[in-house]
């Protein structure tokens, strides 16, 4: 019996193999398609993406007992950290991810102890205040190093970005108009 292909075959399928390695090596380096920057900022849009299924729960859910359909507005790492009505904490959030809370509320007596303070990948969260519904952002724990934009996203769902590593102290502007003046992209509708 003879062997079609022999030596020639073997080193075809071994440099294929390194290739396809080397192919997912830098994908899983690179934020799976990108820089590894880009790949930060979109754990950072999912994360935050995942705020309106944690309000309409918290919401709906009366979380906290206080028998009115409300939002968690105060921060971040209350999804994790604020007491339920049976008096635990909630832990509808990761406790890695809510550890990234960039101004967690001290304990107290509807909040539990602090979890260590810790960016996720690459990020700071925090709750912003807006006269109705709840507002968060997502800025870069090294600005250009682990993500170059901050993101926003409000009770409508819209997702926001803009260049920059600076969160902003409060809702830029009113309006899609008005965003986009302030330099704002939306970045899902």
């Amino acid at each position: 019996m003879t062997r079609r292909g022999g030596p020639v075959l073997v080193i075809a399928i071994v440099i294929a193999a390194v290739c396809i390695g080397a192919g997912m090596l830098k994908l899983f380096l690179s934020g799976v398609g990108g820089t590894a920057a880009a790949g930060d900022e979109r754990e950072a849009l999912r994360v935050l993406d995942s705020i309106a299924t944690l309000e309409k729960l918290w919401r709906d859910g009366d979380a906290d007992g206080n028998g009115v359909a409300d939002w968690w507005t105060t921060d971040w790492s209350g999804f994790h950290r604020a007491l339920t009505k049976n008096g635990k904490p909630a832990q509808m959030m990761n406790g890695a991810i809510a550890s990234a809370d960039a101004a967690p509320l001290p304990p107290g007596p509807r909040v539990a102890a602090l979890l260590p303070p810790s960016p996720h990948a690459g990020y700071w969260f925090r709750a912003m205040a807006v006269e109705k519904g709840y507002a968060f952002v997502a800025y870069p724990a090294e600005p250009g190093k682990g993500g170059k934009r901050v993101f926003l996203t409000r009770e409508d769902g819209k997702l926001w970005a803009h260049e920059g590593g600076e969160p902003p102290g409060a809702w830029p502007a009113e309006g899609e108009e008005a965003m986009r003046a302030a330099g704002w992209t939306l970045t899902r509708p």
